[in-house]
């Protein structure tokens, strides 16, 4: 079919990505849509990143470069200067995979009904190796109040979603898109999964997820505290595992559990409410038990077959 129907805006937020980011727009790029806006919103990069940038303008990339609040902002303002259809935001360090767009507005343009999407994704490392797959679940209110089943650069949405649901939180560093996941459930809206495998998030040393740690969690109980008005006791154990791995912070933990111990045994009544904290607990210690001996196979015999 032709994809000249709709239109589609892709933002990239930038700050110090010269590594990656050439990646990002070639992944951009080389889809082939025609009515593409593509901007890349920069807060004032101190690397090779504006060189870059430079170097793709006659190609069709738009970009600014200048202070920001972080990425909320980033990413907020860079949609605001999109008059197009469809939106998507994909980070300086992720990619889409080959056909990704295409598929994307072929589907918008099939489904006049669906209003925002999602798909499988992959992790990869700095040299494009898939690490594994993104455990990807269910887009609902429930399910995301124990935790963010959404891989964020397979979120595209319509023009008129975001100006019902309104910005990203600007305010918040790390649980941006979970926050926004959550407010657009909330909205009442229903995001169609697509099976197909659409991008990939790039883990490395520099990123959020690998530097947030116990940062991260606080943010995330935090927003999730307000959207809910409690917290799924799921939440306590993944913090004070955080406070576990960072000797610093240890002393965190123990009041942690017993705020989780408080909380199941309020709902539940103390016999129940501690047989299903213990077991909550076990299955926890058992997952993170099983996490640490993959990641151990894997670090010591893995075999990249594919390279995205």
């Amino acid at each position: 079919m032709a994809y000249g129907e709709l239109t589609l805006g892709i933002v990239t937020p930038s700050y110090n990505q010269g590594a990656f980011i050439e990646r990002t727009i070639h992944s951009v790029l080389s889809q082939g849509i025609k009515n593409l806006d593509y901007w890349v919103i920069d807060g004032a990069s101190t690397d090779n990143t504006l060189a870059l940038l430079s170097q793709y303008q006659e190609k069709g990339v738009k970009f600014i470069s200048e202070a920001d609040k972080g990425q909320g902002q980033a990413v907020n303002k860079g949609i605001t200067r999109l008059n197009t259809d469809i939106i998507g935001w994909i980070n300086a360090d992720d990619i889409y995979l080959p056909n990704a767009l295409k598929k994307v507005v072929d589907y918008f343009s099939t489904h006049p009904y669906c209003d925002i999407l999602f798909s499988n994704s992959y992790y990869i490392d700095e040299k494009n190796r898939v690490l594994n797959t993104y455990r990807t679940g269910k887009w609902t209110s429930e399910a995301l109040k124990k935790r963010c089943t959404i891989s964020q650069p397979t979120v595209f949405f319509r023009k008129s979603l975001w100006q019902r649901v309104g910005p990203l939180n600007e305010a918040l560093r790390y649980c941006l898109d979970y926050e926004y996941w959550i407010r657009t459930a909330k909205n009442g809206i229903k995001p169609v999964f697509l099976k197909d495998f659409l991008a990939a998030t790039r883990l490395h040393i520099e990123t959020k997820t690998a530097t947030g740690g116990v940062s991260s969690r606080l943010e995330a109980m935090d927003m999730l505290s307000k959207q809910y008005g409690s917290l799924h006791p799921l939440w306590y154990f993944a913090y004070a595992r955080s406070c576990l791995l960072d000797k610093s912070k240890i002393v965190r933990a123990m009041p942690l559990l017993y705020l989780a111990m408080q909380e199941v045994t309020k709902k539940e009544g103390k016999i129940k409410g501690l047989t299903r904290l213990f077991s909550l607990g076990l299955l926890s210690l058992i997952g993170e038990l099983f996490s640490r001996t993959l990641h151990a196979i894997r670090d010591n015999y893995r075999q990249y077959n594919r390279v995205l």
